[in-house]
């Protein structure tokens, strides 16, 4: 019986970790009306390049829903995968976002959420800005 309390302890434990994942989020606005799709694809962009500067960034897309204004990358809602993951929440008749960036290393190391989110954000900005250099393209996994 002392044997499963510890086993049980342990679950707890290691259950609990999900809850110190390193995180960030930040908040944007843009013009009302401009469409769940014109965000996403900013976000694919932003992601290719941030990948290109540092690995770390996952473009495994898991979810594309512009009626609800979901974006995410890399199951962004299960705890203890190593890598940078984002999800938006995208409100088009107000302008409204919300960026979170998870960035976990190995044993929840943080990869440096507070900065990936501000260069997440910096880059959607900078793709949303009339006559930009960015040239969307899909990335891999849902459509």
């Amino acid at each position: 019986m002392k044997h499963l309390a510890v086993i049980a302890f342990f679950m707890v434990l290691l259950g609990g970790c999900g809850l110190i994942e390193p995180s960030a989020t930040h908040r944007f606005s843009t013009k009302p009306g401009t469409s769940s799709e014109a965000i996403f694809a900013c976000a694919e962009t932003t992601i290719r390049i941030l990948k290109i500067q540092r690995g770390t960034w996952s473009d495994l897309i898991t979810a594309r829903d512009a009626s609800s204004g979901l974006f995410e990358t890399n199951r962004f809602n299960e705890s203890n995968i190593v890598g940078i993951r984002t999800q938006i929440r995208y409100e088009p008749e107000t302008g409204d976002g919300r960026i979170k960036v998870k960035a976990s290393g190995p044993y929840f190391t943080d990869l440096g959420a507070d900065q990936a989110a501000a260069q997440f954000a910096s880059g959607i900005a900078a793709c949303l800005r009339p006559n930009n250099s960015f040239k969307p393209t899909p990335l891999r996994g849902a459509a």
